[in-house]
């Protein structure tokens, strides 16, 4: 489990630099301003939103196991 959660996160450290680096290279200006934000949006607003859908297919697969269990 250490393994690949290592491997995990190296996958999207990998990612996240790669779209900044991405980003400088198309031109887009450096503001700080730009790199707070897109900082924010990849460690706070994607976890989120990763939980939330985890929590609703959670509980959808919990409804869906209780009301066809015949046992």
């Amino acid at each position: 489990m250490v393994i690949s959660g290592e491997s995990l996160f190296n996958d999207g450290t990998a990612y996240v630099l790669f779209v900044l680096f991405l980003s400088l290279c198309q031109g887009v200006p450096f503001l700080w301003s730009q790199c707070i934000k897109f900082f924010f949006q990849m460690t706070t607003l994607g976890p989120l939103i990763g939980f939330l859908v985890a929590t609703a297919t959670v509980w959808f697969l919990g409804l869906s196991a209780e009301s066809h269990y015949h046992g």
